[in-house]
């Protein structure tokens, strides 16, 4: 790489690349597949189509300053722009690694050629990888301007930011993050090239409009205000030494800035303290981000610094949940821990030298800008969970990007620089498209239909003479999990499939147990039926777990299929039982029989023995965090107990888990009796192995809280505690200690 004309090529071809990537990803990715994706687009959407700005929480991102909605919404405005394509996907899980990774359902509506909302989504797509690629240009002349012109650097630098795979993939999707990365990397240039002494009106007035426009993208780059007040100090220094301007000038120049600044962005400030009482809208934030409840730790410290890391080189997926395999992170770590110890060398050799004040005013100036968005990031996460996403620190892409890349320079001859910056750019670029085209599209394809799935010599059923079902088969998990099973369906499609239709699972147990349904669409939702053609045969799995206090008895499942648009069902061809739901087939039925076993089963992890009044005894038990099956949102502690009866008479035990915190205060608890009370303990084969599951609620799941698991029995209905041996009334199981987020 030269420093001629060469230098301008290579910088085209990575500002062109790097627009071709962002493009490639804002089609490769499904529409919404992006953190708070769907959030902007409704911002958006509310702005072109009822022409005002949303206000509460009517809109997720409601709380957010206007400007890149406002143009957004100036270009799709003639569009048509709805929320009908944004169907969630309800097999999707954050916790489980086997759940699929799509958040949404992505069906007829968003394919091509767009049309309607799917065009508009995609018009915001372009407009922020346009945004991105002039994120890559302001770096580039930021470099410049600290490096006092050196193009070999700033080329490097800016070729290693364009092609940073996760800079590429957000640069491809609606998000405000692509105008603040733009607008604070062009207001630092034009910052350092104030500090070189560019003093003049027509540069402050530009830093006020860039500074106005800043304040109307992101409430985080409120931290430019005082960063300009210091750099207009600095320059009243340096006036005021060198003699050759005025105090007063300098400080009539502050004044312009902030004039400008506060005619582009004050009228926002003053809608918020009109409508919320504060020109911030704090208390509207507080209310649309999912809010910490928990104090923070050391723990969630090592999870900030690990998720930002991860997030910086790689994390995609509607909830930053897709990562890069576990190799591609190390090589990451290292390049990043090999760049660190670089620009601790190149400091230390260049504090060893006679000081350039300039250098090191532009310099502390970065760093001090990079300080304070970090800590802005610290104070937030104090507020709000999700911030461990390295997008949040975009503000400071270009300090961040000056010291990973010429921190990774110090360990090689100046003349080989260029390169480098050609070799590293290379790499980055081939791994952007290896995870563009390979990696990233596995996790939203649908699986593959599989050659054992013939269709036998007729289907079971047939739905609305579209589809027909090939097989069903019900599995439970096994031996010793005797409450989960799985549904597999094997479909057929007997012509294109025009509509959107979702599978109904009706499950209906013994004598007065409420009825509970699972719904879902084929495949994970990844192959939803306006999508299938004629012929192809999708094969689809369910998972159905029995709720902790199921009664045993007879099990009866049914299947039925409805529109989602309109809620019309569609009829089966085969006769409808007349004591089912309506609408639904039979499909099968189980009987849900104790958990019993001769002796302890191989594999519990805890082994203890525990005798409770000469009744029953304790023999082991299994702790593992879940999510509560009847409160999707509620983190819960299952706790797997195995009793053993003992010889004598028994009464009708209650069994009970409670969850004690670390002063031995009462948290929460399950008190049963086993199984909805139709297999009580006085029933019990004397000397058989009994399986007896607890569900604990956990109200707030902070990370590294610490519970005590109390274990115990008592007669029904509110009977005294049965002694242990030993002289307690209950058993202290291990302490559990609550895992860091998923997120």
């Amino acid at each position: 790489m030269k420093r001629t004309g060469a230098g301008h090529t290579f910088l085209g071809a990575v500002l062109l690349l790097h627009l071709g990537l962002s493009l490639a990803y804002s089609v490769a990715v499904p529409l919404a597949e992006a953190p708070d994706e769907l959030s902007h687009y409704d911002y958006c959407r509310i702005v072109a189509k009822e022409r005002r700005l949303p206000a509460g929480t009517e809109a997720g991102e409601a709380f957010q300053p206007p400007l890149y909605y406002l143009l957004g919404a100036a270009l799709t405005w003639p569009l048509p722009m709805d929320l009908e394509f944004a169907r969630s996907n309800p097999a999707f899980h954050l916790t489980e690694p086997q759940a699929p990774k799509n958040l949404f359902i992505h069906g007829r509506a968003e394919a091509f050629p767009y049309r309607g909302s799917a065009l508009a989504f995609h018009l915001l797509r372009a407009f922020s990888a346009a945004l991105s690629t002039l994120t890559v240009w302001a770096v580039y002349r930021g470099l410049l301007a600290l490096t006092e012109g050196d193009r070999v650097v700033a080329l490097g630098g800016a070729g290693f930011l364009a092609f940073l795979p996760e800079f590429s993939f957000l640069g491809g999707t609606v998000q405000n993050d692509n105008l603040t990365a733009a607008l604070a990397a062009l207001l630092l240039w034009r910052l350092l090239l104030t500090l070189r002494g560019r003093d003049t009106w027509r540069e402050w007035a530009l830093v006020g409009g860039l500074l106005g426009l800043a304040l109307l993208t992101k409430l985080s780059l409120l931290a430019f205000v005082p960063l300009v007040v210091l750099v207009a100090a600095y320059r009243t220094w340096a006036a005021r030494a060198s003699g050759r301007a005025s105090v007063a000038a300098a400080g009539a120049h502050l004044a312009l800035a902030l004039a400008v600044a506060a005619a582009l962005s004050g009228w926002w400030y003053a809608r918020n303290l009109r409508l919320y009482g504060d020109p911030l809208g704090w208390g509207l934030v507080t209310r649309a981000v999912d809010v910490r409840r928990c104090p923070l730790t050391w723990g969630d410290a090592r999870w900030m610094l690990g998720g930002l890391s991860e997030s910086f080189w790689g994390r995609f997926g509607g909830a930053a949940h897709i990562r890069l395999p576990l190799w591609g992170y190390a090589l990451a770590w290292a390049f990043s821990g090999f760049a660190l110890l670089g620009a601790i060398r190149g400091a230390v050799r260049v504090w060893s030298r006679p000081p350039r004040r300039e250098a090191f005013i532009r310099w502390g100036f970065l760093f001090l800008w990079l300080g304070m968005v970090a800590a802005a990031l610290a104070r937030y996460t104090l507020t709000a969970l999700g911030t461990n996403q390295a997008r949040l620190l975009y503000p400071a892409l270009l300090p961040l990007v000056a010291v990973l890349w010429l921190g990774a320079l110090q360990w090689v001859p100046a003349r080989w620089w260029g390169r480098v910056g050609l070799f590293i750019s290379g790499v980055l670029l081939v791994a952007n498209i290896l995870v563009l085209a390979l990696y990233l599209p596995s996790f939203y394809r649908a699986p593959a239909a599989g050659a054992d799935q013939a269709a036998p010599s007729a289907p079971l059923a047939t739905f609305g003479g579209q589809i027909a079902l090939l097989e069903a088969r019900l599995e439970p998990h096994g031996p010793e999990a005797w409450h989960e099973a799985d549904v597999t369906l094997v479909w057929r499609a007997l012509a294109d499939v025009e509509e959107d239709v979702r599978i109904s699972l009706w499950v209906q147990g013994p004598g007065g147990v409420p009825p509970w349904e699972v719904k879902g669409a084929p495949a994970g939702g990844r192959s939803p039926t306006d999508l299938w053609r004629a012929s192809q045969v999708v094969r689809d799995r369910y998972p159905l777990a029995l709720p902790p206090d199921a009664p045993l008895g007879e099990y009866r499942l049914y299947l039925g299929l409805q529109e989602f648009r309109s809620g019309e069902w569609w009829e089966p061809d085969v006769p409808l039982p007349p004591d089912g739901p309506g609408h639904r087939m039979f499909l099968a039925s189980w009987r849900y029989s104790p958990g019993l076993f001769q002796t302890l089963p191989e594999g519990v992890p805890h082994r203890v023995r525990a005798e409770f009044g000469g009744q029953v005894a304790l023999v082991g038990y299994q702790v593992r965090e879940v999510w509560h099956p009847l409160l999707p949102s509620v983190q819960a502690l299952e706790v797997t107990l195995y009793w053993q009866a003992l010889g004598g008479s028994r009464d009708d035990l209650v069994l009970f888990v409670h969850l004690l915190d670390a002063e031995g205060k009462y948290v929460a608890g399950h008190d049963q009796v086993p199984y909805g009370g139709t297999f009580p303990t006085s029933q019990w084969p004397e000397g058989a192995v009994v399986l007896d599951r607890h569900v604990v609620p956990l109200a707030e799941a902070c990370p590294g809280r610490v519970y005590v698991p109390e274990v115990g029995a008592y007669p029904a209905p509110m009977g005294p505690r049965l002694p242990v041996t030993g002289g307690e009334d209950r058993v202290l199981l291990a302490p559990v200690r609550i895992g860091p987020p998923a997120y």
